[in-house]
Formats: structure tokens, sequence, C-alpha cells
């Protein structure tokens, strides 16, 4: 499959894919793949072993990744509508996955803890470093949660400046050697990634601004976000229900929107990188503008021909990034 996708991009007039034949079989291998997920998730339910359910789930973020990396792939080449499709199958696997994983495996989380008499925030500085986080105490009456922190989730935290993470020495959990992270429910925080991801997943953030120093080797989704400046390297970049956001980004494949208004895009600035060497390294390749899509966007709101009124290109007199 990815070979005939490397053919399809080498050579587009030797292969048609206004061709229904040839559209009908990447669709296909496409239904092929979930339904084997699918397949492989029932057996989970079958596993009492923690550990073998552990390394079953492994596999399937692995089929998982292969079959975003696909899409993102053949994005430029499939029907609008096909892509959609495809893309909504892939978010109803990913939700049953995340379902039964936790249902299988639950998660113990890490908490930050605050009395219920505080009132104000101070902006602080602040390098993350799992280990130092105590959750030992129990949550008293008189206490209740402020923001949650652990190796894979970030989330409902006010006025930080955050680093992720600054010794990766202190890192240990098995989970993290899925190397995803998410970030949930933030307001006016500003978060820099200094080491590469598998997956990055951004939800509810408002006034926050997101920088990566090194790429995000799958995919990113970000929903339902406003007012945020996003500094990102990824394969591909999908954006849902997000508002008048600025997008610093490469992507090796058409970024998608949907439900989206006032989001603008420009390319990365490879000036922020501290070792351009070890980040192209990466497959990624800042100077090569030509790979980076960041200007060609799909809406699934706009299948006409017309420039969607849902994004533009960021002007280059205007692009101002931290």
């Amino acid at each position: 499959m990815k070979n005939y996708l490397k053919k399809l991009k080498n050579d587009q007039k030797e292969v048609d894919l206004s061709n229904t034949e040839n559209v009908t079989l990447i669709v296909g291998e496409f239904a092929k793949s979930i339904k084997e997920i699918e397949s492989d998730l029932e057996k989970c339910r079958l596993i009492t072993d923690k550990d073998i359910i552990q390394n079953q789930f492994k596999t399937i973020n692995d089929k998982l990744h292969g079959v975003n990396s696909l899409l993102a792939e053949s994005s430029s080449f499939l029907p609008l509508y096909e892509v959609k499709n495809t893309q909504e199958s892939i978010n109803k696997l990913t939700k049953s996955i995340n379902t039964l994983k936790d249902q299988l495996l639950p998660k113990q989380k890490f908490t930050f803890k605050r009395n219920a008499t505080t009132t104000t925030t101070t902006n602080t500085n602040t390098d993350i470093k799992p280990k130092q986080i105590d959750d030992t105490k129990k949550l008293q009456p008189n206490e209740q949660l402020e923001s949650i922190f652990n190796i894979q989730e970030i989330r409902r935290i006010k006025s930080k400046n955050l680093n992720y993470p600054t010794d990766l020495k202190e890192e240990s959990s098995v989970e993290n050697l899925n190397n995803d992270l998410v970030m949930s429910s933030l307001d006016d925080c500003k978060i820099t990634i200094k080491k590469p991801l598998n997956a990055l997943k951004l939800d509810g953030l408002n006034d926050c601004v997101i920088k990566s120093l090194s790429p995000i080797n799958g995919s990113i989704f970000i929903d339902n976000c406003s007012n945020c400046t996003f500094i990102l390297a990824s394969r591909q970049i999908r954006i849902h229900e997000t508002k008048n956001s600025i997008f610093y980004i490469y992507t090796k494949s058409n970024p998608i929107v949907e439900g989206c208004q006032g989001i603008r895009f420009s390319y990365y600035p490879s000036e922020i990188v501290h070792d351009l060497q070890e980040f192209n390294d990466t497959t990624f390749t800042l100077q090569d503008k030509e790979s980076n899509r960041y200007q060609q966007v799909h809406d699934f709101d706009w299948l006409q021909s017309t420039q969607s009124p849902n994004w533009s290109i960021l002007p280059e007199d205007q692009r101002k990034f931290e």
C-alpha cells in the first residue's frame, strides 16, 4: 500500500486517482486495516494478564499509527469526502481503543492540590519533573483538585509557563514508552515541548501558546481551542472546532480542519530550533519549503474549489512568535 501511494506521488499521470477503481482500492485498504484493529480489540477482552494486555494495546496503537500515516500520505490524492469518511472511522476507532484501555488498564493520576480558599494564581515559569509530584497525601475535605499532570497528561492549569519535560532521565514510566501527550482545559498558559513525541492531543485551550522544539512523529489533534498560538511540526495536523488562532506549522500532509473560524497558517520558524541538524535527522527538513504543506488546507466544511472563508494564510509582516 505504501509503495502504491509512493508511485502516485512520483507519477500521478501513470496512476489516475480520478479512476473509481483506484479510489476503491485505497479506501478498501483502510477498511481492512480498521477491521483488523477492531478484531484485536475484541481479543483484548478475553485476556486477563495485564502485561499481555499492555503489549496488545501497544500493537494496536502501532497499527492505528500506521493507518493514520497512510491517511496523511493519501489525503492529497483521495476525494475530500473519502478523506472525511475515513477520518470519522478512525476517530470512532480511537475512541473505542481509549475506552477499552481505560476499562482494562485504569491509570492512576498524580495531582497538584491547593486549599479551596486560594483565590489568586501567580504566573510562574516551571520546569515539569514528574517524580517531584507528591501523590502520598490524600485530598482533605477542605481541599479541591486544581490540576493534574502525569507522564501522559497535563490538564486544568491556568496562567503558568511550563517546560515539558526538563530531565528525560527522570521519566521511567512504562506507559511513557508510548510517547504520547495530552493537554486539556488550559487557560493563559505557555508550554514548550522539549522532546520528540509520537502523538499530541490539545483540547479546550484558551489564550495559550504551545511550542514544540522537536517534531511530533505522528499526528496532532487539536479540538475546541480559541485565541491560541501553535508552533508545531508533525506528519499530520487535524484541527476541529477551533477559532481565532494562529498556526506556525511544518506538516508533511495537508492540514485538515472542520468547524473552524478565523484560523491562520504560516510556516514553522526554523530559527527557534536549537539543533537544526538533529531536527532534520527525524525525517523533517525545515529548509525544504516544498515539503511543508501548511498552505494546502483541507476544510471539511468547504468542499468548493474557491478559498474557504474559515482559514487564511498569515501575511509575512504579521508573523510574530516567541
